[in-house]
C-alpha cells in the first residue's frame, strides 16, 4: 500500500527488474550481506498478502454485475498506468543499472521508451528470450546471482497525477505479471 494519497500531486513511479534470481531451500552463510534482489531467502518486501484480485467499485450493484475475469472496470478509483509508453533503460549487469536520484526518480535523460505491459526481450530489446528446461544461460554458483556476466536489468519510469478525490484514501500499486526481482520507488522513496 502506498498509504494515504496526496491527490492532485504528480508522482513518479520507477522500478527495476532483474531477470535472474534463484530460490534455494537452504541459506548458505556469506561474508557480507547481499543485495535484496540477490538474496534467495527474500521473497517480498512492502507487499500486500496474496489474495484474489481486489477492485474498487462505485456500488454493490456494480460489483455484483461483474465477473472476476472481466476487464478492469473504468471508474473513479482506478488509474491505469498501462497500456502506455514508459521511459526505459537496459543495463547489461546489475552494477551498471542506474540509481534513483531524489524525488524525480531516475535521471531518464537519454533513455528510450518501451510499450508497457511488455517483455523487453519480446520487444527486441537486449538479449533474446531464454527458454530453458535443462541448463542455465550462465554458470551456476548457488546462492550467488551472476553480477559480472550478462544479467540484464531493466529500469522503467512513468509519471502520473493522482486525482484530487483520492486525498486520504489508501492507494495500491498493482504490478500484474511482474517476474523475478523488482524494486519500486514513488517520488524517489522506495515503496
Amino acid at each position: 500500500a502506498l498509504g494515504p494519497t496526496r491527490g492532485g500531486l504528480t508522482s513518479c513511479w520507477s522500478y527495476r527488474r532483474v531477470p535472474y534470481n534463484f530460490t534455494y531451500l537452504t541459506r548458505m552463510p556469506t561474508s557480507k550481506p547481499r543485495e535484496r534482489w540477490a538474496d534467495e531467502a527474500c521473497f517480498e518486501v512492502n507487499r500486500e498478502r496474496m489474495h484474489v484480485p481486489l477492485r474498487a467499485y462505485e456500488s454493490r450493484a456494480a460489483v455484483l454485475g461483474r465477473r472476476l475475469c472481466d476487464e478492469l472496470p473504468a471508474g473513479p478509483w482506478l488509474l491505469a498506468l498501462t497500456p502506455a509508453r514508459w521511459s526505459f533503460s537496459l543495463a547489461s549487469k546489475p552494477a551498471d543499472a542506474p540509481s534513483v536520484s531524489g524525488p524525480g526518480g531516475f535521471d531518464a535523460a537519454g533513455w528510450g521508451d518501451l510499450q508497457v505491459p511488455c517483455s523487453w526481450e519480446v520487444a527486441g530489446v537486449g538479449s533474446k528470450p531464454v527458454y530453458l528446461n535443462e541448463r542455465y544461460p550462465f554458470k551456476l554458483d548457488p546462492p550467488r546471482v551472476p553480477t559480472d556476466e550478462r544479467n540484464e536489468v531493466g529500469s522503467y519510469q512513468v509519471s502520473f497525477t493522482l486525482p484530487a478525490r483520492w486525498i486520504g484514501r489508501r492507494s495500491y500499486l498493482v504490478l500484474d505479471g511482474l517476474g523475478s526481482a523488482a524494486t519500486g520507488w514513488i517520488d524517489g522513496a522506495e515503496g
